[in-house]
């Protein structure tokens, strides 16, 4: 959320009616949320239709504004789009045109000010659509991980970040691993063990940066809640732990697709299990605070592929997970209901290995 800080930095410069049109929209969709504004859901998707045109008239025009504008442009209608729920397809293709935006300059030019501001508020929309598409992205490339960070030291979030920005690369070749391929598939655990590593360094470095705790359990009863110092917190260790199950499910697949690569591994499958089941809770247990009136929507949004994961390793998990399903089911259900974008995520997830059924989603979602 804190790349919409330098919009009014961006107006104060003088800016193309694009982008004004784009924050109108961003502004609308933010505001139909609040009865007393008086902005109708109907004003607000005329106003993201309006500036839609107009992102795509200035991409055809033969003089566009300036790169910043454009990408600014298009971060707001993104953000605007989620807000109104429209479809999770379009929402994809806008962020993956946001993707070949930025790739048209330089990565020096995300290296300061303005530029870098926006670079780095949209790597973890980048990151996660990768991850969620199992494929490789621009953000793996050296040049796109160390270039926009040459003048200004990256933050523990983007730091994360470039370590995650490996994994739809590794999820795309084990993706196209045939049983044949023993050699290829043990590259490839090494680099997925190895990333593991990396990631849970991170976290031992994060949680040790700090005087005072930054996470406190809160188990009055049932699973329990955890609680952190800040969102960027919350946000960091969700998504730390969501690349780790991310790393496990995978060392997990190699080991059931090449058994004889189990004296690789170093850990038995009912360990990954049991890791996998943990971290999934953890994840789980963060929800309530991510969700909290105060943290608006970006605490939601930033919630998404978190929870996708640790749904997606409950549904996998068979009967040793079933009860964390069933809490995890009901927990998004009742999310549905206030945040109404977040089962543009899901509804791919329900399926015949779930508890519940697309239509008991689709039923909340409508109330």
């Amino acid at each position: 959320g804190a790349w919409a800080e330098v919009l009014p930095d961006l107006t104060r410069q003088g800016v193309d009616k694009v982008l004004i049109s784009a924050i109108r929209a961003f502004a609308f969709s933010i505001l139909v949320r609040h009865p007393e504004e008086n902005i109708t859901e109907a004003k607000a998707l005329e106003a993201y239709s309006s500036a839609l045109l107009s992102v795509h008239e200035t991409l055809d025009a033969p003089q566009r504004p300036s790169p910043v504008e454009l990408i600014a442009a298009v971060m707001c209608l993104l953000f605007a789009e989620l807000i109104l729920t429209t479809t999770l397809e379009s929402w994809a293709a806008h962020l993956e045109g946001l993707g070949k935006l930025i790739q048209t300059c330089e990565p020096e030019y995300f290296s300061s000010g303005i530029p870098h501001r926006l670079f780095v508020g949209a790597r973890p929309a980048l990151v996660v659509l990768a991850i969620q598409s199992r494929k490789s992205s621009f953000l793996t490339l050296e040049q796109w991980k160390v270039v926009p960070f040459r003048e200004i030291v990256p933050s523990s979030m983007q730091v994360l970040l470039g370590e995650a920005a490996m994994l739809p690369s590794l999820i795309e070749r084990l993706d196209k691993l045939s049983g044949a391929d023993l050699e290829v598939a043990k590259v490839e655990l090494r680099e997925l063990m190895a990333s593991r590593s990396r990631l849970e360094a991170w976290e031992i470095g994060f949680l040790t940066t700090r005087e005072h705790p930054r996470v406190r359990y809160d188990v009055p009863g049932g699973y329990g809640t955890l609680w952190f110092d800040s969102l960027t917190t919350a946000n960091g260790l969700t998504h730390a732990w969501s690349f780790n199950v991310i790393c496990l499910a995978n060392i997990e697949r190699i080991a059931s697709h090449f058994p004889e690569l189990s004296n690789d591994i170093g850990i038995a499958r009912s360990e990954i299990s049991r890791e996998k089941k943990r971290l999934s809770i953890m994840i789980c247990q963060s929800m309530e605070y991510l969700v909290q009136d105060n943290m608006k929507l970006f605490g939601p949004m930033s919630g998404i592929l978190p929870l996708q994961t640790a749904f997606e390793a409950f549904r996998d998990g068979g009967s040793e997970t079933m009860a964390e399903l069933r809490w995890c089911e009901e927990m998004l259900m009742v999310y549905f209901k206030t945040f109404p974008f977040l089962s543009l995520f899901f509804h791919n997830f329900w399926d015949a290995k779930s508890v519940s059924t697309t239509t008991s989603i689709l039923k909340v979602v409508q109330v």
